[in-house]
This record gives C-alpha cells, structure tokens and sequence, in this order.
C-alpha cells in the first residue's frame, strides 16, 4: 500500500476559477502560494513563495469559490497529481496540479480560536486552533 499528503497554509493568489461541467459538478480552480524562509548568497534570510495550482471539486469547490478571494490565506488537505499534455506546438508540457479533498478558512486578527473547517463532502466542522503564545518562552 502507498499513501501520499499534501497541507499547505498560503495566501489565494488569484480569485477561484468556478467552471461547470456539462454533467454539472463544479470545479474550482486557483493558485496558492506558501512561503518559505531561505538564505540567500549574501547570508541574508528572506522569503521565497511557492506556487501551487489546486483544484476542488463539487460543493468543495462551491463553498471555496464563494467565501474566499484573492489574497485570503486558506489551510488545505489533498493529493499531489501530476500529468501532461502536448501543446499547439507539439511539445509536452507537465502538470503539477494539488487535488483539494479538505480546507479550512483562517481568520486573521487573533478574534477566535476556530477555524470552520469542511470536508469535500460539503460537511462542515469546528476545529479548536491552539490559543497564540504570550510572554516570555521558557526556553
């Protein structure tokens, strides 16, 4: 047996894609960017973003589409899915694509300890975050 996970928190680079298929499941379409922290060739750290092209499907891609835009940050739970074509000019291009089977919205400004977290059944959860840290760490 083989298993693979992908989690990311990032910002929505774009506002979600929402297209219809002829058998009328949705689909939702965006890119998401994560940061990583990196040390460039004069010692500094600085930030390097990743993008990442993700998909959701039916009522996934229908609560996405509607409550999150461009630049709202989004935790998401899927799969790494990879494929290729062959462009107009005959050369194959690959595809990395993140397959959304679960999301939850974050909130910023510290106002709750809940994210409302949903399924790609459409179901949604609360789920308890960790308060913030305040104070001197004891370590």
């Amino acid at each position: 047996m083989s298993y693979q996970k992908f989690i990311a928190l990032g910002n929505l680079g774009n506002d979600v894609e929402l297209i219809e298929t002829q058998s009328g499941m949705s689909i939702g379409k965006f890119s998401l960017a994560t940061n990583n922290r990196v040390k460039n060739s004069e010692g500094e750290y600085v930030n390097k973003a990743s993008w990442h092209r993700c998909l959701a499907f039916g009522k996934t891609a229908e609560i996405i589409a509607q409550y999150v835009k461009k630049g709202d940050q989004l935790h998401i739970d899927g799969r790494i899915e990879y494929g290729s074509y062959e462009n107009k000019d005959g050369v194959t291009v690959y595809t990395t694509e993140i397959i959304v089977e679960k999301f939850s919205f974050v909130k910023g400004g510290g106002a709750t300890n809940t994210q409302n977290q949903v399924t790609n059944k459409g179901e949604k959860q609360e789920v308890k975050i960790a308060e913030p840290i305040s104070g001197d760490l004891p370590f």
